[in-house]
């Protein structure tokens, strides 16, 4: 008995660890979704379809967005571009789509009601089959005007389908529908003609409940067929408010409520299906907390206790009501506000699996609420809404000890109440001296006593009565100073003030006395006083040394950073000092932050941030290089003690433990702009960190900033060949095909993807790779597009894989398999794969000495796993390993015998083919007695050509005379194969190529090939005659291979005409290579390369920067085959940006007498010193600095400027 009972608790115990796991599994797959902030709401105007829009919205299994329209069908929405599938022949029947449904066994397939009938659309092959109402036949379509579309939850093939005369049921399989219209003398009969909308019940699938457009609400028992009407009884409150019912809807949480949307402006109905009770939520003027309009048309509950409601009829905004606490909020159009709704009518709204909501306006303009977008709040001016900022242009920020947040802007003051979550003006009066002034503002401070202190832009230090709302005094700055900026308490005493000025210096202000002590500037006896002209922008007590303050110097002025010591009422001046590492980085400060740890940080305008140690007095720079812009305008600590930076290139997190940036947003994550304003910043009390620019103002957590964790599927959205979609067979979606086929001579592509993120698409980022033929991925940015071409025979799998607006990268890439057929030359032997496996044998003529074996299936897989094999015996010294090609090519094999053998490792089978190539002759005494002929003949001859030479060897002299004339010929042909005036569209070229003896090694070249540009740059090994005959080879091999295809993908033109060079070089017996660049145009700035060269230098317009761009390669001529070491790379420039190539000529000149070389370091120098110059002003700055240098070697100089 004892045993028996352990035996069941062992099997309870598991049986509840099944069902724990169970849970736990499903919990752990399921994507958790942030909350959205419905107290700051953010619309982002998506896109707008040109055209009304229908409540027809959905994601498909691929990650698409389809939205219908009014009258012009249906749209596809990859985050960047809509497709659209109109009207016509072999499209739809009629463009005005009603309800769009997605297949629950076959995802790719939709069915669609629309006002000119019901479609059936296979979106992989794109094709619509539409059903049509037919008088003739019971069993058609009851009724073309179809309004909604279910699938049954039990058989899915049967579909329900309201129409404009009741409703219908589809079979999908026998392709039949069955009616049930309305008949007023049969109660058990639909109730109305026009069948609205419907739902399956969640608890009982056996009932439909059906809001007709004018008989009230229908329960339909599918089994029975019967039907029970809810209708309004204006006598009778507990009953539905209407019979025009729009919208019926189950609630998510509690499945005995319905929610049913009523028309003709009779507002919200809450149907309990278990009590019979109808609730009725409408308007009431007298009660604000009322819903705020009874016209609606749709509802959504979104499974966090609120609905969403709208109303497309009239402009009702959008509403969201709390269930629980039945409160209602409305969100309305403010044409000033970019982040309000774009339309105040709306007739759907659509929640994706990444937690978006779509909002579908009637209008067809489409708005998401992205989560993920919601991070940061935005708080703008509103001309209209005096409960809004009073100006958008943020200048300083404030909190006092009581909690309200003061915001200083170029307009006046406003303040934020965070417990009534309110903004208030304070209003300029001009004939009330107890009101504020009229301007912007620079300074705000609340004292030991809690007086408040302003300072005014070109205006008076003003004291401020915060409880009555009035100015006590007014002070105006005396000369030199113009106005006050930020100001601190003396915390020694707190009777006096320190204050920054414009223009003025340093300020002293007693509040007893009303006496200011001026530090004005004094450029002889600087630590009495601030360097000439200082406008100061931060003014901060040192919280270590009760008698130290730091200031901040600006942009006006070059005064570094400044430290006063309130005892001795001394300054100490940190400047730069171009031979101190150690000093700051720049002579502009902006805002100061001492953290935690005692560590004083300075943001700079031009050298990023700087961390200064007080005891040592040595500055720490973290710039461009750690991921922090140069100009660093404000600076705030959270709880974690990491640095939030606002710069002109947005919000930068760094982390001071790392000395790295941990995070950067942009605007397009939701703030002001990416320009954020010096001193606008501020940390309240509740860890909310606020900075604000010239476009509003910006609050966040930083624990409370939400992450998109979700990797986005990945699509092939367009596959063409030179710009021309073709026929790639029945699949005509991309993303579908699998595979395609191409023949040798149009072995080339381009593509376009997408990844399906939608939240903040342009952030996406995308790789993608084609095995087979690249060895890395390729980095593409936020670029959607790639071409490959001249793709040898053989097998490729492209893949392309992309990230989220954070960086989440997808582990499922698209993919497509490339096969390209090999070009059969006539006369080509051609021996099938199963040729081999049966093991044929072959008997070739001499002339038959061309041959092709099929080694390998169509089997991708090999790329990866390279398990086939093959050899000709007696040919190959070994066995050799397929990487992709599936065709083995043999040219020109000799007379023989020869044994083909093929062999998969994976399964250990091995096939063999015996081939045998006779001779064209066989050996006969006729034939060895023509050979000794020809001895004989050539022995004459080479006597006859030895008398020749020595009566040549007198006239050596003359001829050596005459060489070095034909040296300046070949060096003035040389000259003439150089470009003579260098020309690119969009850009200014200066270059020159000067050899250092008659003929030179150096070369450069700009083609234009059929709208193809190139450039190229390379230097052959030593210089003279042999390194120019080199060059010239190299020149017409390129200029060759671009004419026949000037397409071509970089590695391989320069894989290309390597063959040549090699052989060539060989034939010469001198050790000669040469490195080379070749860099092929693209748009907007883009130049994809290949080659191993000198450093390509780009100096940066924006930043005033120059960057090092690798080459990564292989010499030509080393090697008879390089392909295996070549890659493709990509650079961008923009407007203003300058490309500086060169030869090492420059670079290992010397000064006289074996000194130093001219090196780097001074080519970088003088290219960033004059990289604002033009490219000839650039290009005689280099050359000048050169003069002094002995030059050993040709030199080459290519400078270019997109303009």
């Amino acid at each position: 008995m004892i045993l028996k009972k352990l035996s069941f608790v062992v099997k309870l115990f598991i049986f509840l660890s099944l069902i724990l796991l169970s849970v736990s599994v499903t919990a752990g797959d399921s994507v958790q979704k942030p909350e959205i902030d419905i107290h700051n709401l953010r619309f982002d105007h998506v896109l707008n379809l040109g055209m009304k829009a229908r409540p027809a919205t959905v994601q498909d299994n691929d990650g698409y967005m389809w939205f219908g329209g009014q009258g012009e069908g249906l749209f596809r929405y990859d985050g960047y571009e809509l497709k659209k599938y109109g009207v016509g022949p072999g499209l739809m029947a009629n463009g005005t789509v009603n309800r769009l449904r997605i297949d629950r066994e076959n995802p790719d397939i939709f069915w669609i009601a629309t006002s000119g009938g019901f479609h059936h659309f296979d979106k992989s092959s794109e094709t619509f089959t539409v059903y049509l109402h037919n008088p003739d036949d019971p069993a058609s379509l009851g009724n073309n005007g179809t309004y909604d579309v279910l699938q049954d939850g039990r058989d899915h093939n049967i579909f329900w389908i309201g129409t404009g005369n009741g409703l219908n049921k589809f079979d999908a399989a026998g392709k039949t529908f069955t009616r049930y219209e309305p008949d007023p003398d049969d109660p058990d009969t639909v109730n109305f003609t026009e069948v609205w909308r419907f739902i399956e019940d969640r608890r009982d699938p056996n009932v439909l409940w059906i809001a007709t457009y004018g008989g009230g609400l229908d329960r339909f028992e599918k089994d029975r067929e019967t039907f029970t009407h809810f209708v309004n009884d204006p006598e009778d409150e507990n009953t539905v408010a209407g019979n025009v019912i729009k919208h019926v809807l189950q609630d998510k949480e509690n499945p005995d409520i319905l929610w049913l949307v009523i028309g003709k402006g009779k507002g919200l109905d809450k149907f309990n299906t278990r009590t019979g009770k109808f609730t009725h939520f409408r308007h009431n003027p007298d009660d604000p907390d009322s819903i705020q309009t009874d016209v609606l048309s749709i509802c959504y509950d979104d499974g966090y206790g609120r609905l969403w409601l709208g109303g497309w009829s009239r402009p009702s905004g959008l509403i969201l009501f709390d269930k629980k606490q039945e409160t209602f909020r409305q969100y309305l159009h403010a044409p000033e506000d970019p982040m309000s709704i774009a339309s105040d009518m709306v007739n759907q709204i659509y929640e994706d699996r990444a937690g978006i909501f779509w909002v579908i306006m009637a209008s067809g303009h489409i708005d998401k609420i992205d989560p993920y977008a919601q991070n940061f709040a935005l708080y703008r001016s509103q001309t209209e809404n005096s409960a809004s900022l009073i100006n958008n242009s943020i200048t300083a920020l404030y909190q006092d000890r009581e909690g309200l947040v003061w915001i200083g802007t170029a307009k006046g003051m406003t303040t934020y109440n965070p417990s009534r979550d309110r903004f208030a003006r304070l209003k300029h009066h001009p004939d009330d001296p107890t009101a504020l002034p009229e301007g912007g503002i620079l300074g705000i401070f609340q004292d030991s006593a809690g007086m408040m202190w302003i300072s005014f832009h070109n205006g008076p230090l003003v004291q401020f009565d915060k409880d009555t709302d009035q100015v006590i005094n007014r002070y105006l700055p005396q000369p030199p100073a113009d106005s006050f900026t930020k100001m601190v308490e003396d915390t020694q005493n707190p009777n006096i003030l320190w204050l920054g000025t414009r223009v003025g210096g340093f300020a002293r202000f007693d509040k007893k006395s009303e006496r200011f002590t001026y530090y004005p500037p004094d450029p002889k006896a600087p630590e009495k006083g601030p360097a000439l002209k200082p406008y100061y922008y931060e003014v901060l007590a040192d919280p270590d040394d009760s008698g130290l303050i730091w200031m901040s110097s600006g942009y006006l002025t070059t005064n570094g950073l400044i430290r006063f010591d309130t005892r001795t009422e001394r300054f100490t001046h940190y400047l730069p000092d171009a031979n101190d590492p150690t000093a700051i980085s720049s002579d502009a400060t902006r805002m100061i932050h001492i953290d935690r740890s005692g560590r004083l940080w300075v943001g700079t305008e031009g050298g990023g941030l700087n961390q200064f140690d007080k005891k040592t007095e040595r500055f720490t720079h973290y710039v461009t290089e750690q991921g922090v812009p140069l100009n660093v305008n404000a600076i705030l600590e959270d709880d974690q003690g990491r640095l939030w930076l606002g710069t002109n290139e947005g919000l930068c997190c760094f982390h001071p433990e790392t000395g790295e940036v941990e995070r950067q947003y942009r605007e397009t994550d939701g703030l002001q702009a990416d320009m954020f304003a010096p001193l606008a910043a501020l940390r309240t009390d509740d860890g909310c960190l606020w900075f604000g620019g010239g476009n509003g103002l910006s609050r966040f957590h930083p624990d409370k900033l939400v992450t998109n964790t979700t990797p986005p599927p990945v699509v092939l959205t367009r596959l063409t060949q030179g710009g021309e979609v073709k026929d790639w067979g029945e699949q005509k979606v991309p993303n579908r095909l699998g595979s395609i086929t191409l023949d040798w001579k149009e072995n080339f592509f381009e593509f376009e993807y997408a990844a399906l993120n939608f939240s903040i698409p342009e952030k996406n980022q995308y790789q993608y790779k084609l095995e087979g033929f690249d060895n890395e991925w390729y980095h593409a940015g936020t670029r959607r597009f790639g071409r490959y071409s001249g793709l040898q025979e053989g097998m490729y799998v492209l893949k392309i894989r992309g990230s989220n607006n954070d960086g989440v990268w997808t582990d499922k890439p698209a993919t497509l398999n490339v096969s390209v057929k090999p070009h059969i030359a006539e006369g080509t032997q051609v021996f099938s794969l199963e040729d081999i496996r049966r093991g044929t044998s072959a008997d070739l003529r001499f002339n038959e000495n061309n041959l092709l074996f099929e080694a390998a299936p169509l089997e991708y897989s090999i790329l990866e796993k390279k398990n086939y094999c093959y050899m000709l015996e007696g040919y190959d010294n070994g066995w050799r390993c397929i990487r992709n090609s599936r065709y083995i090519p043999y040219k020109n094999v000799s007379e023989g015998s020869y044994t083909f053998r093929i062999k998969d490792s994976e399964s250990n089978t091995h096939y063999t083919m015996d081939i045998t190539i006779h001779p064209p002759f066989y050996r006969s005494w006729w034939f060895m007695g023509m050979i000794g002929a020809g001895i004989i003949l050539l022995a004459g001859a080479f006597y006859q050509q030895r008398i020749r030479y020595l009566k040549r060897e007198q006239t050596v002299r003359q001829e050596k005379a005459l060489l070095l004339k034909e040296m300046e010929i070949a060096r003035q042909i040389q000259t003439l194969l150089l470009p003579e005036k260098p020309e690119l569209s969009g850009y200014d070229i200066a270059a020159s190529c000067d050899p250092a003896e008659e003929v030179g090694g150096d070369y450069y070249d700009v083609i234009s090939v059929e709208g193809y540009k190139w450039i190229v740059v390379g230097d052959v090994s030593g210089h003279g005659l042999t390194s120019g005959l080199v060059m010239m080879m190299v020149e017409t091999a390129i200029h060759t291979v671009l004419l026949e295809n000037p397409d071509v993908e970089p590695s391989r033109l320069l894989a290309a005409i390597n063959k040549t060079i090699y052989l060539n070089i060989q034939k010469m017996n001198e050790a000669k290579h040469m490195t080379i660049v070749v860099l092929a145009t693209g748009k907007n700035g883009d130049f994809f390369f290949s080659g191993l060269h000198e450093d390509i230098l780009i100096w940066r317009k924006q930043s005033d920067t120059l960057e090092k761009v690798r080459t990564d390669g292989m010499w030509i001529g080393m090697e008879p085959d390089i392909s295996e070491m070549l890659s493709v790379s990509s650079l961008n420039m923009a407007s203003g940006d300058c490309m500086v190539l060169y030869t090492d000529g420059i670079t290992e000149a010397r000064e006289p007498g074996d000194g130093a070389f001219f090196g780097e370091e001074r080519l970088e120098a003088v290219v960033k010193r004059s990289g604002n110059k033009s490219v000839s002003e650039i290009h005689r700055d280099i050359m000048n600095a050169l003069k002094p240098y002995e030059k050993t070697d040709d030199v080459t100089l290519f400078v270019m400027k997109r303009v």
